[in-house]
């Protein structure tokens, strides 16, 4: 459920913690606004943890590769986002640098 400003979840003032609202497979907060503007603000935290992600940790996780970043951050549902850098590794769609082997429309290396 989006909440506010584009974001699944909030930030409770009160407590000074983020509350997960329901994702798409699970429990999560995710702020789209803090990732398309490239903030430092926490846009992501995953069902299974608190381990708060902002927009430097995607692109630190996509080796720097900017849409590469964007595409994990649009695939994260409830797990942590270098879950999905290696499934995208195992699946042979890009190397362990973070550069794409199977070319999609827009992804360049």
């Amino acid at each position: 459920m989006l909440e506010g400003n584009n974001t699944i979840g909030f930030f409770n003032k009160k407590t000074g913690k983020y509350v997960k609202g329901d994702g798409t497979q699970g429990k999560i907060y995710m702020n789209f606004t803090a990732f398309e503007n490239q903030t430092n603000d926490v846009c992501y935290i995953s069902e299974l943890s608190d381990t708060q992600y902002k927009y430097s940790d995607f692109l630190k996780i996509a080796k720097g590769n900017k849409n590469l970043a964007k595409i994990i951050f649009d695939m994260v549902d409830w797990q942590h986002p270098e879950t999905i850098f290696e499934e995208l590794c195992n699946n042979g769609e890009i190397d362990e640098n973070g550069r794409f082997l199977i070319w999609t429309d827009g992804n360049k290396y």
